[in-house]
């Protein structure tokens, strides 16, 4: 599961279940959180924490946002009806994580909200963790449903150590430096982020704009643009940086000559992706690849910027 630094139950090989709770961060509910929540989620096998316990760099806002994004499951408790708590819950809600949702009093779970899942404690704590265990074990084995039903939705990939992504804005990988010939490699590495085997990524490619510099140095034979056609009409492959939109463009499409295997949960594998600039100094724009398993199709983008300068034996 989601996080991977922690151990599994006895017997049990891979990380627990990350339960991430959301709640006002007040002494009064202090006991409900550790007896009641974590409780519950120590019953079930599960690991459950609060942002206030984590340590991070980033604001307060973005690290909460970012472990709704990597949790198996949400836990909200909507006592006093918090405006952080709620905005934290709609957006759990956006992204269709498995939100349960519990309060000492039905009036503070707003109209709208009521039809899903949730569970009134009047106060009582016991009573709280043994209805809200009953509830994890159910979301915790629908959360793993689901993560076996989406093609590589449990694989991260990560090119020169930053993870890129399936959606939104494309992270920026930078390389600078004496590169020499104008010859790079990127490191790629596929990660395993789930409490399940991976799906085997039978084919992958290499997607760039028609006027770009770079030029795989291994790969097999470039594909007919007219054969991903098809593939481009999805909301999954994002328009570049600059104007220019990659679903509409002409494209460079290459096979590259690696594959890779199922991975264990926690497992890793690491592959180089040799790219030559033909004709330039550098390069800045986007790169997309595209994965292909068993079960369907995923494109990882990103900003890649190389600077090129020679090396002292070069010149």
């Amino acid at each position: 599961m989601a996080n991977s630094e922690q151990g599994g139950q006895s017997g049990i090989t891979g990380p627990k279940p990350f339960v991430f709770v959301l709640m006002p961060f007040d002494p009064s509910f202090d006991d409900t959180y550790k007896f009641g929540i974590k409780g519950a989620s120590d019953d079930v096998g599960a690991y459950a924490e609060r942002v206030d316990e984590q340590q991070y760099s980033e604001g307060i806002l973005d690290r909460i946002l970012n472990q709704i994004n990597k949790s198996d499951v949400i836990v909200a408790d909507m006592s006093g009806k918090n405006p952080n708590v709620f905005y934290e819950v709609g957006y759990a809600h956006a992204l269709n994580k498995l939100v349960i949702l519990v309060t000492k009093t039905v009036d503070d779970i707003p109209f709208d909200l009521k039809h899903k899942r949730h569970i009134v404690y009047e106060g009582q704590i016991k009573r709280l963790r043994e209805e809200l265990a009953r509830s994890l074990s159910w979301a915790i084995e629908e959360s793993k449903r689901r993560a076996a039903s989406l093609p590589l939705a449990h694989v991260d990939v990560l090119v020169d150590g930053t993870q890129i992504r399936q959606f939104g804005e494309q992270p920026v990988v930078k390389l600078e430096g004496e590169i020499g010939s104008g010859d790079i490699t990127l490191a790629i590495t596929f990660r395993n982020s789930m409490n399940i085997i991976s799906e085997p990524i039978s084919h992958i490619y290499l997607l760039t704009e028609r006027s770009s510099v770079l030029r795989p140095k291994t790969q097999l034979k470039p594909v007919s643009n007219a054969l991903f056609r098809t593939f481009l009409n999805d909301p999954i492959i994002p328009s570049a940086a600059s104007a220019t939109d990659l679903t509409n463009a002409p494209l460079n499409q290459y096979k590259l000559d690696f594959v890779v295997s199922s991975l264990p949960s926690g497992a890793l594998e690491d592959v180089p992706l040799h790219l030559q600039i033909v004709n330039s100094d550098g390069a800045d724009e986007v790169l997309i690849l595209r994965l292909h398993s068993g079960r369907g199709v995923q494109s990882f983008a990103f900003h890649l910027k190389i600077k090129v300068k020679p090396s002292a034996d070069t010149k």
